[in-house]
């Protein structure tokens, strides 16, 4: 009986063990299946989070999108306006120069109509006018190159002289040294200097800008 007693209480605590046992390995599985579970929760929430940042910049962008596509309207809008003013600036300018262009036609033949009443002394005492001017500028232009021309022929000449001298003393002394005697001898004459040429009146070229002839009817009356 007390066999029995053990071989049945070995029994029942093998089967404890063996409940145990599976017990421990059904904790187990749950355990894993749990720490799947969170890591597919963590996997779900941070693809969420993954989405709605995809969603909030996409947002963002189409925000972008729209408010640069109604900075570029409203700047299309403005260009459109200014363009438009200076068309109509341009179109008024165009409407002025006309008016001005048919006044100064009018002008024009009213001045022609005038220069052939007006009497040819007038327009020839304007011609020698200008001559006069040309001829004095002319002159100006030739005497201040002369005056420069005369300095320069005097400094040539001159220097011409000191160099004469200097040769003189040298010739001197060398022959003073050789025992020589001294000869007079006449200067070198001025001809030997190079002198560039005398400016010529008639080399000098006066352009004159063209002039108006002015109006020989001034006064209504004399008409």
């Amino acid at each position: 009986e007390f066999v029995a007693k053990k071989k049945e209480m070995f029994l029942v605590q093998m089967s404890l063990d063996t409940k145990r046992e599976e017990i421990r390995k059904l904790e187990e599985k749950a355990q894993m299946k749990e720490e799947a579970l969170q890591r597919s929760e963590q996997m779900l929430e941070e693809d969420a989070m993954r989405f709605d940042a995809f969603l909030k910049e996409n947002d963002k962008k189409a925000h972008d999108a729209i408010k640069k596509a109604e900075e570029e309207t409203k700047k299309k809008q403005e260009k459109t306006q200014e363009i438009k003013k200076y068309t109509q600036q341009i179109q008024s300018l165009n409407s002025e120069m006309s008016k001005h262009k048919e006044a100064l036609e009018d002008c024009l033949r009213y001045k022609n109509f005038l220069d052939q009443l007006t009497p040819p002394e007038w327009f020839e005492k304007h011609k020698q006018s200008l001559i006069d001017k040309q001829n004095k500028i002319r002159n100006e232009r030739y005497q201040e190159k002369y005056k420069v021309w005369e300095k320069l022929r005097k400094k040539l000449i001159e220097q011409h002289r000191k160099e004469l001298e200097i040769k003189k003393e040298l010739k001197k002394e060398r022959n003073r040294r050789l025992g020589k005697i001294e000869e007079e001898e006449d200067d070198e004459p001025e001809s030997k200097v190079v002198i560039p040429p005398a400016p010529r009146l008639e080399d000098e070229i006066v352009e004159m800008p063209e002039e108006e002839v002015p109006m020989f009817f001034k006064d209504p009356q004399q008409l």
